[in-house]
């Protein structure tokens, strides 16, 4: 029963560290869209 408990905690560490590899080298792509918005003046003191 000990080899089996040791086992299934060395499986949930490896989904783990494994998970959290996969995160860091996650290349996640930046939305490539181009906002323009007006601004008006009177929100700028001077």
């Amino acid at each position: 029963m000990r080899l089996i408990k040791r086992f299934l905690i060395l499986v949930v560490l490896l989904a783990v560290a494994g998970g959290a590899g996969y995160l860091a080298v996650w290349d996640i792509k930046s939305p490539m869209r181009t906002i323009v918005e007006d601004v008006p003046d009177d929100r700028f003191d001077n």
